[in-house]
């Protein structure tokens, strides 16, 4: 396998560069890294389908666990999906900050060539997002109206209850 050096990813805008983890938060030797890294994800052992070879045989599988990066930038962006989800009003700096800034640090304190800012947290950035910017229920032409995130969990679980019941 051929170990890719990651270095021009940041001078482009809007792009973030999404490293790999191996099992256990591990750092893969055989993953793509480099000083344009800006954060990780998952990428070891990804169960997903495969079409089968072409072959006079039956196939026996259609269920394969490859690795790497193409599997951990995916997760990242269905992350920022999630934030995006509860604050379609905010921009995409805010989203990339907000997932760096959430990472859980894996390797060397901070920064590293490795992991970035580390590997992405979905609860940590959904938790940072409604503590620093609250939940977004608006319009993009009437104006926003922010509420406390609080009211909204206990308006979900109200709900959730009355379901249980019926």
């Amino acid at each position: 396998r051929t170990v890719g050096v990651m270095g021009d990813e940041r001078t482009y805008e809007n792009v973030i560069a999404v490293a790999a983890t191996g099992q256990s938060d591990l750092v893969h030797p055989g993953y793509n890294y480099g000083p344009g890294v800006d954060i990780s994800g998952p990428g070891t052992n990804m169960l997903t389908t495969s079409f089968p070879e072409i072959t006079d045989e039956p196939a026996t599988s259609i269920y394969v666990s490859p690795d790497g990066t193409s599997f951990a930038a995916p997760i990242v962006s269905g992350v920022i999906g999630m934030l995006h989800d509860v604050r379609p009003d905010l921009m995409a700096e805010d989203f990339q900050g907000l997932i760096q800034a959430s990472a859980k640090d894996i390797e060397q304190a901070g920064y590293d060539e490795y992991t970035g800012w580390g590997r992405v947290d979905a609860g940590a950035a959904l938790s940072r997002l409604t503590s620093e910017y609250g939940l977004y229920l608006g319009s993009y032409t009437g104006g926003a109206t922010v509420i406390d995130s609080s009211d909204i969990f206990k308006a979900l679980l109200v709900d959730f209850e009355e379901t249980l019941g019926d």
